[in-house]
């Protein structure tokens, strides 16, 4: 049997809501307890992880779990495919070539350290970095500069015109995702 796009992000979506840690389950799926503990959810794949890193990696069963750790710019909606507000809460285009975002005020990460500007583009400059062989930089080398407005507001500037440029600030298809980052989580201890 040939499986196609579909399928694959079905299966994806499948594991995704799995790891929700029982909320809802894939077709066939059975989530499992250890004896004698209620805290545990085993799931299984036919495919294993080979990286949590959302910048380089394009598996999609990294992805898939990096879809529950990290946040993006963006969501779309599935069944109207339009763009939602995630830690932007509003995008404009200001001229032909810069796309700027506004975002979300009072966001942390985990260490507690503050998602600012700093975050997107440190985030967005390390997927184009091309030492890093992300994945998704072939999709977003239309960015020429990410420009830090304020901490609260970061500008795109692109090479050419680029309307799509917002459709990769999400998560949902294809290679292209910013999932962001705190500049310092990628540093070693």
């Amino acid at each position: 049997m040939r499986s196609n796009r579909r399928d694959f992000l079905k299966s994806g979506a499948g594991g995704a809501v799995g790891l929700l840690g029982g909320l809802g389950r894939a077709p066939g799926a059975r989530a499992a307890s250890a004896p004698g503990r209620k805290d545990t959810v085993k799931i299984a794949w036919s495919a294993g992880l080979d990286m949590l890193d959302p910048s380089i990696t394009g598996n999609g069963p990294d992805l898939t779990v990096a879809g529950q750790i990290y946040e993006t710019l963006l969501v779309m909606d599935p069944n109207t495919r339009e763009l939602k507000p995630a830690l932007a809460t509003s995008w404009r285009a200001v001229n032909d070539t810069t796309w700027q975002f506004k975002l979300r005020s009072g966001v942390k990460f985990h260490n507690g350290e503050p998602f600012t500007a700093e975050s997107v583009k440190f985030s967005v400059e390390r997927v184009l970095d091309p030492k890093k062989n992300s994945s998704h930089r072939s999709q977003l080398v239309m960015i020429s500069r990410v420009e830090v407005v304020d901490p609260l507001t970061v500008n795109l500037v692109t090479k050419d015109p680029a309307p799509i440029l917002p459709y990769k600030m999400q998560p949902i298809g294809g290679s292209g995702r910013v999932y962001l980052l705190t500049p310092t989580s990628t540093r070693s201890p």
